[in-house]
């Protein structure tokens, strides 16, 4: 399920690690004798998680999902994947494909890279929404 954090449970001296939102759920339904265990969880990070995974969390109690990891992976492949593209336009301020006398300033220029993190990171962001069921719960 993956990293699933909250607050420490204890009961009779003995501590609850949190392994899983439905295992803990159960036990904590049980332990205070509650249909519906209103228990707020954090979950460390979605990377690795399927869909299903995450709306599962969600469904138990976990009410927040840290994504920074997931969001500079994003950024970082949105850059490399200019950087591939454009390779040889990259080699130098002057000298590519269409000539040895042609400027590259427009490939190299950090406004243009940067530019493609951004809409990896926005692509990034908008799964990330469809995941946690996001989507138009504001209208």
């Amino acid at each position: 399920m993956g990293n699933l954090k909250s607050q420490y449970f204890q009961f009779d001296n003995n501590l609850l690690r949190c392994k899983s939102p439905k295992s803990t759920a159960k036990f904590c339904r049980l332990a205070f004798r509650r249909f519906r265990f209103n228990r707020r969880f954090r979950r460390s990070s979605g990377s690795g998680s399927s869909r299903e995974e995450i709306r599962e969390a969600i469904e138990y109690g976990a009410v927040k999902m840290n994504i920074d990891t997931d969001m500079q992976w994003a950024f970082w492949d949105g850059i490399r994947g200019f950087y591939e593209k454009k390779k040889d336009y990259l080699q130098g301020q002057i000298g590519n494909p269409d000539g040895a006398d042609k400027p590259n300033k427009k490939h190299y220029d950090p406004r243009n890279w940067l530019r493609e993190g951004e809409k990896a990171l926005i692509s990034r962001l908008k799964t990330a929404f469809e995941d946690l069921d996001c989507i138009g719960r504001n209208e």
